[in-house]
């Protein structure tokens, strides 16, 4: 827990100008805003508490968009017969951001439970619009969590949501290409550019990857790589795309961009499906969402995908880091927040909970579903029987530990084409485009209020 500043209470006025609504509406990402209603108690409730409030009649609002949470909600009623949930999909992270920010700033309609993922969740958190969990007694909940995922909804000393899902990176791979052009999984990244080199000279019209330059990708290959760019304590931000983990990815990453080796297509885009689909792309380096992605999206090229370890700067390491995931975060306008406090403890952690996210293509964050047989032993069809759960797990325990976001990381994402887009299309050098990049969000940081760098 953390003291609430005045110079804190200031900053959230701040976040909640027009400078932040215009970063929603561009990144589909939310900046924090001051929370409405009644103040969160301060006195840490028992557990027996919101066992006991699950037990009386109750409405909850709940905002998310991913496919699973109807199921979740469904049976969580079952059990609860008295709590009715009311999920709402107002589309994906960026709708949700959106409305999320307009109705806290507005003071009304405010939901009970909001999806937040790990990258929003701070500016949330910073702008005093969520229940600090660690007053109700959910810190005792942490071995329940991968620790990489519990480092996330940890911010600034409080937990602001229960994580539901992680995003630990992996290499998906066409085992056809590699068959086709005789190529050898590569373990390490020096032999992934070597690999690439092979397949594009042996077939120009095929890449190694796709790769259009999005914040996303290259924040969890910089994690992978060891760095720490990102540092929040209260108002105090520091920022450094130029330390030795950034650098070490650019250098690494440069000669692919720079020699077509990658081709420049935006992810989810209809160009960038049709490739997956066709072959063009060799591997696709992303969290493990998106198993579940390339079975919605690519049916049918069931068969032809498989999953490796995420490459290793040094041969044997097993560094990694994670891309995506999400948390539920309940808001502090809430009226009955410890029924939904124990409702997201229920969604979190509850094993039926954990078996219809797993079952409807989820990646858990929960510890004891990371260690289980059955989960980690599942042959899954459409990769062709292998048990990919296990190169999973594996990352998540790779996961390298201090990784934080910035407490406006809307924004940093939001200009992150205007500076290493820049160095992606002109094919130049992609540590230029981190130090750019680097001071943008330094200077913006520091015109809402923020000490960066100082």
């Amino acid at each position: 827990m953390f003291a609430h500043s005045t110079k804190r209470r200031r900053l959230a006025g701040v976040l909640l100008g027009g400078s932040v609504a215009t970063v929603l509406a561009l990144t589909g990402c939310a900046g924090p805003g001051g929370a409405a209603g009644t103040p969160t108690p301060k006195a840490v409730a028992t557990q027996a508490d919101i066992d006991a409030a699950l037990q009386e009649d109750t409405t909850l609002q709940f905002w998310a968009w991913g496919p699973q949470y109807q199921a979740e909600v469904d049976a969580f009623m079952k059990e609860y017969p008295k709590v009715k949930v009311v999920l709402t999909n107002n589309g994906s992270n960026a709708t949700e951001y959106t409305k999320l920010q307009n109705v806290i700033k507005a003071g009304s309609g405010i939901p009970d439970i909001a999806q937040i993922e790990y990258t929003a969740l701070p500016q949330f958190a910073f702008g005093d619009s969520l229940v600090d969990m660690a007053e109700y007694g959910v810190a005792s909940m942490e071995d329940k969590f991968s620790s990489s995922t519990w480092n996330q909804v940890n911010v600034n000393g409080g937990i602001y949501g229960l994580p539901q899902d992680a995003g630990p990176l992996a290499m998906f791979y066409r085992q056809d290409v590699f068959d086709q052009y005789g190529l050898t999984v590569p373990t390490t990244w020096e032999e992934y550019y070597e690999t690439a080199e092979k397949l594009h000279a042996a077939d120009p019209s095929k890449f190694m990857a796709a790769d259009g330059g999005e914040a996303a990708f290259t924040n969890a290959m910089i994690w992978q790589a060891g760095g720490k760019p990102y540092a929040a304590e209260d108002t105090d931000v520091t920022v450094d795309l130029q330390d030795e983990g950034s650098l070490k990815w650019a250098d690494m990453w440069t000669p692919l961009v720079q020699e077509d080796l990658v081709e420049q297509t935006p992810t989810f885009t209809p160009e960038w499906t049709s490739g997956l689909s066709a072959g063009k792309y060799a591997t696709w380096v992303g969290g493990a969402w998106a198993a579940g992605t390339l079975q919605r999206r690519i049916p049918e090229a069931a068969g032809t995908w498989r999953v490796a370890p995420l490459p290793q700067y040094e041969a044997g390491d097993t560094a990694s880091g994670e891309q995506g995931g999400s948390s539920s975060a309940v808001l502090d306008a809430s009226e009955n927040k410890l029924a939904a406090i124990g409702f997201v403890q229920w969604m979190s952690s509850a094993d039926e909970a954990a078996k219809i996210w797993t079952d409807n293509g989820g990646f858990p964050a929960q510890a004891a579903t990371l260690a289980s047989d059955d989960w980690l032993n599942a042959e899954i069809p459409y990769f062709g029987g292998q048990q990919i759960n296990q190169v999973f797990a594996a990352s998540a325990d790779g996961v390298l530990p201090g990784w934080q976001f910035l407490p406006f990381q809307a924004y940093a994402d939001s200009v992150y084409s205007d500076t290493m887009g820049q160095a992606y299309a002109s094919k130049g050098d992609l540590a230029d485009g981190l130090k750019a990049w680097q001071g943008n969000i330094v200077d913006y940081g520091n015109s809402q209020g923020f000490s960066v760098n100082k």
